[in-house]
């Protein structure tokens, strides 16, 4: 402190006035927009997870519902597989009559077993068929339970 101008400076570097000065800085954000648009972000991520979800549901019960209805198509076709192996078994019984009787031709018989024999591998084609789609069905009830 030179201010006095003292020749004695042990007087010279004596304070008498004092200057003080206090600084003080307090900041708030306003808003705090990094967590604001990770919220946003979150709840926006929720939102695609809910509708993928929502989809999901929706596209299993429409698989479930079309491999309901064609089971109960094969179930049906199963029945009328068999109703023609019966009436192959029926018809070879007639040609092997006939022909036993001197009236039909062997040819006949042969091609009257042959229709059997393919309705029969119809039949177990049309079987399989039937058991993949409740096997598929089935497992698509295990998903959606």
């Amino acid at each position: 402190n030179t201010k006095n101008l003292d020749e004695e400076i042990a007087k010279s570097l004596d304070m008498d006035k004092y200057d003080v000065t206090l600084g003080f800085q307090f900041s708030v954000p306003l808003e705090n927009r990094t967590a604001k648009s990770n919220i946003d972000k979150t709840d926006l991520m929720i939102q695609q997870v809910e509708a993928q979800k929502k989809e999901f549901e929706l596209s299993l019960v429409s698989a479930v519902s079309n491999l309901a209805i064609q089971i109960d198509e094969m179930a049906h076709v199963l029945k009328l597989n068999q109703e023609q192996i019966q009436s192959a078994q029926q018809k070879t019984e007639e040609e092997l009559k006939y022909y036993n009787q001197g009236r039909g031709s062997l040819t006949f018989v042969i091609l009257s077993r042959d229709s059997e024999e393919d309705a029969k591998l119809l039949y177990a084609r049309n079987a399989a068929v039937y058991h993949q789609l409740l096997i598929r069905y089935r497992s698509l009830m295990d998903q959606i339970l």
